[in-house]
């Protein structure tokens, strides 16, 4: 019995540790902005997975603070499939939840005034095959976010 479970074990760490390397899936950049409504853009995200698994994008968090005020939050609520071994442009829709109003009016139109006040966090859960995995975006600068990600946005 204890050589069945040991072997069980054994074969389950080979099995969970390979699905998937966090340095083979990297976001080459925005290729799209689209807003839908007052709630909801879309993002048109250049991806790129050089792992052997396609990967299912269940959900994502992004949260915006300004100090210490909660600013915004941006949400992924839709699944995306990233394919394996590709470089594929995923469409993502992202609901958007104001916390704090008019602060956002505020840096929408004065984005250079509030950049360096601005920070940003977050989460995202994917799932490779049965196993899922979360990956956590500590806190960072908006200008270095928006430099990491490509985005096009100039500050």
């Amino acid at each position: 019995m204890k050589k069945i479970i040991t072997l069980i074990s054994i074969l389950s760490c080979l099995l969970f540790s390979s699905c998937l390397d966090v340095n083979d899936i990297e976001v080459v950049g925005v290729e799209r902005f689209e807003i839908k409504s007052m709630s909801k853009i879309e993002l048109g995200i250049e991806v790129r997975n050089d792992s052997r698994h396609n990967i299912k994008l269940k959900s994502a968090g992004l949260e915006l603070y300004q100090g210490e005020k909660h600013v915004l939050s941006l949400v992924v609520r839709e699944e995306a499939i990233i394919p394996k071994k590709s470089v594929s442009i995923i469409d993502i829709p992202i609901h958007i939840k104001l916390r704090q109003p008019i602060l956002s009016m505020l840096i929408v139109s004065d984005l250079n005034k509030y950049k360096n006040s601005l920070k940003v966090s977050g989460d995202v859960h994917v799932k490779v095959g049965v196993m899922s995995k979360s990956f956590a975006l500590n806190e960072m600068p908006l200008s270095q976010f928006i430099d990491t990600f490509g985005a096009d946005i100039k500050l």
